[in-house]
């Protein structure tokens, strides 16, 4: 595959060369969304909204990795669309409340990526996955940002030994 080969970050899931790194990423990222969903002080009918859409997402990267796109493309697609789809919407809803530089950012950074994702989709050649790769790590950037806002009321830091990494990484 080259770099231009219009194929995204799914074309990993269906070499037996790629597919348990791949399976492994997408459960990490998972795993890190439903503790992250369960960490969010649910106080506020917002915040329960954005544990609600995490754990929503965390299990589109489950949804993703049964589904190979090869076989059932309608519902990987689904899984994916979803997933892009509710990280756009959560970014949206965080950078109106915060209204942060940052956050202004990295949701136009995942609005430029996301329409250039759309563009090179139905395309035999094109940047698919680096498209798609921007928008995962401005949405990152953006989730990590929150949590060091609202560090002092989330109780992300004491989950437990297991996910003082992420603790690390805000």
């Amino acid at each position: 595959m080259s770099l231009t080969n219009n194929s995204g970050i799914s074309y990993f899931g269906i070499h037996f060369s790629t597919v348990v790194p791949y399976a492994i990423t997408f459960l990490i990222n998972s795993y890190l969304y439903w503790h992250i969903a369960i960490a969010i002080n649910k106080q506020s009918k917002i915040n329960k909204l954005m544990s609600v859409a995490l754990f929503i997402m965390s299990a589109m990267f489950i949804g993703l990795i049964l589904t190979p796109y090869t076989y059932l493309s309608g519902l990987h697609e689904f899984f994916g669309s979803v997933l892009f789809s509710l990280q756009l919407i959560l970014s949206l809803v965080i950078t109106f409340l915060y209204k942060k530089w940052w956050f202004i950012a990295m949701t136009i950074t995942e609005l430029s990526s996301g329409i250039l994702m759309f563009h090179y989709l139905p395309l035999k050649n094109g940047l698919l996955l680096q498209m798609q790769i921007i928008f995962q790590i401005a949405f990152l950037i953006l989730l990590a940002g929150l949590f060091n806002i609202q560090k002092g009321t989330s109780n992300l830091h004491k989950i437990s030994k297991s996910t003082t990494i992420i603790d690390r990484l805000i």
